[in-house]
C-alpha cells in the first residue's frame, strides 16, 4: 500500500514543491520513498511505500519497465497478480521482483488500457508511456483507493490525497459550491466532485489519459455493474456459489508478507470474513472490536465475542469511551474533505489499535450495498408497493413537511409519501430540500443548489431494489464508507482490505442474485445470513441491524453540547444560517433526530478553518 504523486509542467517541475507534496502523504507509505523524473524535468512521479509484498528494495517505486518505455507508481493490492504474472511469463516477460506493481506495469505494456479490467483488487495507478507522452491514471471498480487531480494552463498534477495538491502554493483554496450542495444532501460529495474548486477525482472504475504535449484530457469507464442476467438459480445454489466466492476472496486477501487480522464488528459481513480467515490461517487469527459499554444498542461487543469464541480467534477489544470531541481535530489531519459520517471516529480508533498488532486487516465493507443490507431498502420497498395517496393529499403532505420542525418523528414519512418511488428513495437525505434551503444563507443558496445530484438515468430500473443497491454502491459505498475506511486506516499506516469487493463477487451480486433474495420487504441481506447460519452451531441474532455507530444524539445533549454550540457560532455566515443551525441544536433537547445534521455542520466548520478555505 502506498501514496502516489505526479506532476507535469511545461516549464519544469519544481522539485522542492514536489518533495513537500510527497511528504504530506508519508503516513500512507512510511517504509520508503522514491521519485522518478524525465530527462528535462517536465514530469515527475513519486511514491511513498508501505511494504506489504516483496519487502526488499526490488519492490520500491516508481518502477521503469525493462524496455524503458513505461514508468509506474502504484497504490493498492492486486489479488490475482500471481495468475497474471504467470501468463505474462509465458509471453516472455522477465520479472525482477515478486511485487504486484511490476505485474501491473507489464500488464499495461502487454494489453494497454485493457489491462485495467483484468485486475482484481483495490488500486490507484499512474502509468507513463514515454513514446506517446501520455500519462494514464486508473482507479479500482469500487473506489477503495483515492486519486485526485487538477489541470491548469501548462500543467497537471495528481495525488492520492488532496493535502498533497494543497501543499502547492499555486492552488487557490476556494470552496466548490457543487460539493457543498452534495455534502448537505448526503454527507459527502460524489463522483468527480471535490470540495476545492479546480480539483477533481478520477471516478471509480474509470481511467484518465493526459497528453503531456497537447495537455488534452480524456476520461473512460472500463467497468460498470452488470445488468441482471435473468438466469434462474435456486436459493441453495446461490448460497453455495457465494460460499465459494467469498472463501476464495478472503484467501486471496490474506496473502501478505506481514501480519494480517480482521476488524470484527459482530455483524453478518465481518463475521463471515472472520469465519473464512480463521479457516485459512495457519495461526490464530487476530480480531479487533470497539465497544460502547452503557449505550445499549450501540454496544455490539457481545456479538463480536460470540463470533470470536466460535472461531477461536485472538480477540482484542477497545473501549469507545476513548472517543473525545478533540479527536475530530486529529481526524481532520487525514480527512482532507468534509465527511459527515460520525462512524469515522470509532473507525479511526479501531484502526489505531489494530496497527499495534498487524499491518493488514480485513473488513466487511460492501456487503450491505451488494446484498441489500440497509434498512432504507425495507421502507422504500414498502412505500413502492403501497398505493399512492391522491394528488391533493400528496400536495398537503408536501406542505406539511415544510411546516413541521426538522427532526420531528413522522416528518420524513410525510415528505416521502408526497413523491414518486425514486423521489422517496432520494428524499432519505441528510438535509431535504426544505431544511437545505434554510440552512444555507439565502444569498448563497441559488449558486450552491445548481448541481444537486439526482439518480442518473442508468440507475432507473423496473427492479427497484437493483436501482437502490446499484446507486448506493456507486455513491454511498464509494464516497462515504470507503473514504472513511481508507483515510482512518492509512492515518496509522494500516492496510484495510475488503474481500466482499472482489471482481467475481461484484459480478455475482449484480448479475446473478435476484432482488427478492437481497430483501423481500421483511428480511435484509438474505443470502449472507443464510450462509452465516450454516457456519454457526448456536443461536445468533441475525435480524438486528445496528451498523458501526456511536451514541451521537446522547453525546450532543450531554458531554459535547458546549463544543457543538461553539462550532456552530464559528460557522461562516455568508454560507450557513447560524440561527437555523441553533434551532436544530435546540431541537435535540426535544428529542428531534438532528444529530447527523449538526455533526455535518461541525465538520464543515472545523474543515473550513483548518484548511483556510474561502468562498
Amino acid at each position: 500500500m502506498c501514496g502516489i504523486l505526479g506532476a507535469s509542467y511545461k516549464e519544469g517541475v519544481d522539485l522542492d514543491v514536489f518533495e513537500r507534496q510527497l511528504a504530506k502523504i508519508t503516513h500512507r507509505g512510511p517504509d520508503s520513498s522514491g521519485i522518478w523524473r524525465n530527462e528535462n524535468d517536465t514530469l515527475a512521479l513519486g511514491s511513498r511505500r508501505l511494504a506489504i509484498r516483496d519487502l526488499t528494495e526490488s519492490g520500491r517505486m516508481p518502477i521503469v519497465s525493462a524496455s524503458g518505455k513505461y514508468v509506474i507508481t502504484f497504490n493498492g493490492e492486486i489479488y490475482n497478480y500471481k495468475a497474471i504474472r504467470n501468463e505474462l511469463i509465458k509471453r516472455g516477460y522477465v520479472f525482477k521482483s515478486y511485487s504486484d506493481t511490476e505485474v501491473v506495469l507489464y500488464s499495461f505494456e502487454e494489453w494497454k488500457e485493457k489491462a485495467f479490467s483484468r485486475l482484481d483488487g483495490m488500486f490507484s495507478i499512474a502509468l507513463y508511456e514515454k513514446e506517446s507522452r501520455k500519462l494514464y491514471l486508473a482507479r479500482d471498480r469500487s473506489g477503495e483507493k483515492p486519486l485526485y487531480y487538477r489541470k491548469i494552463k501548462g500543467g497537471f498534477e495528481f495525488a492520492s490525497e488532496l493535502k498533497s495538491l494543497m501543499a502547492n502554493p499555486t492552488l487557490e483554496r476556494k470552496l466548490n459550491p457543487q460539493a457543498l450542495s452534495q455534502y448537505l444532501d448526503n454527507g459527502y460529495c460524489s463522483g468527480e466532485v471535490c470540495f476545492i474548486k479546480g480539483v477533481h477525482k478520477v471516478e471509480a472504475a474509470n481511467y484518465l489519459v493526459y497528453n503531456t504535449e497537447t495537455e488534452n484530457i480524456s476520461l473512460h469507464a472500463y467497468w460498470a455493474p452488470p445488468e441482471p442476467s435473468g438466469t434462474i438459480k435456486s436459493k441453495a445454489e446461490l448460497v453455495e456459489e457465494l460460499d465459494g466466492l467469498l472463501a476464495k476472496s478472503v484467501k486471496n486477501s490474506m496473502i501478505a508478507d506481514v501480519p494480517v487480522g480482521v476488524l470484527l464488528s459482530g455483524g453478518v459481513d465481518s463475521s463471515l470474513i472472520t469465519a473464512y480467515a480463521a479457516q485459512h490461517s495457519a495461526e490464530k487469527i487476530k480480531t479487533f472490536h470497539i465497544s460502547f459499554e452503557g449505550y445499549g444498542e450501540f454496544n455490539e461487543s457481545q456479538y463480536a465475542k460470540q463470533i470470536a469464541n466460535h472461531f477461536d480467534t485472538d480477540h482484542v477489544e477497545l473501549s469507545g469511551d476513548e472517543i473525545t470531541f478533540n479527536l475530530i481535530d486529529e481526524l481532520l489531519n487525514f480527512f482532507d474533505e468534509p465527511l459527515a459520517d460520525s462512524s469515522m471516529l470509532p473507525t479511526y480508533l479501531v484502526s489505531k489499535l489494530t496497527k499495534e498488532y498487524v499491518t493488514v486487516a480485513l473488513g466487511g465493507d460492501g456487503g450491505d450495498e451488494l446484498f441489500g443490507g440497509y434498512i432504507h431498502y425495507l421502507s422504500a420497498l414498502k412505500r413502492q408497493n403501497s398505493t399512492n395517496p391522491p394528488s391533493f393529499i400528496r400536495s398537503g403532505l408536501s406542505s406539511l413537511g415544510k411546516i413541521l420542525p426538522v427532526g420531528l418523528k413522522g416528518r420524513n414519512y410525510a415528505i416521502n409519501l408526497a413523491g414518486d418511488k425514486h423521489d422517496r428513495f432520494l428524499s432519505n437525505r441528510l438535509y431535504d430540500k426544505t431544511s437545505k434551503s434554510r440552512i444555507i444563507n439565502s444569498s448563497y443558496y441559488n449558486e450552491s443548489l445548481k448541481a444537486v445530484k439526482n439518480i442518473p438515468s442508468w440507475e432507473k430500473s423496473e427492479d427497484f431494489i437493483y436501482s437502490m443497491t446499484r446507486h448506493d454502491f456507486r455513491n454511498n459505498l464509494c464516497d462515504d464508507v470507503l473514504v472513511k475506511v481508507d483515510r482512518a486506516s492509512m492515518a496509522h499506516s494500516l492496510e484495510m482490505r475488503a474481500p466482499w469487493l472482489s471482481t467475481e463477487i461484484l459480478d455475482f451480486a449484480f448479475g446473478q442474485v435476484p432482488s427478492y433474495l437481497k430483501t423481500d420487504g421483511v428480511n435484509l441481506k438474505i443470502l449472507p445470513k443464510l450462509l452465516l447460519d450454516q457456519k454457526l452451531d448456536f443461536d445468533f441474532d441475525l435480524a438486528r441491524k445496528q451498523g458501526f455507530s456511536i451514541p451521537l444524539n446522547n453525546w450532543i445533549k450531554t458531554k459535547w453540547r458546549y463544543d457543538f454550540e461553539k462550532e456552530i457560532n464559528d460557522l461562516p455566515e455568508d454560507i450557513i444560517d447560524r440561527s437555523y443551525a441553533k434551532k436544530l441544536l435546540k431541537g435535540v433537547d426535544f428529542g428531534f433526530t438532528n444529530s447527523s445534521k449538526l455533526f455535518a455542520l461541525v465538520i464543515l466548520s472545523k474543515w473550513l478553518k483548518k484548511h483556510e478555505v474561502t468562498i
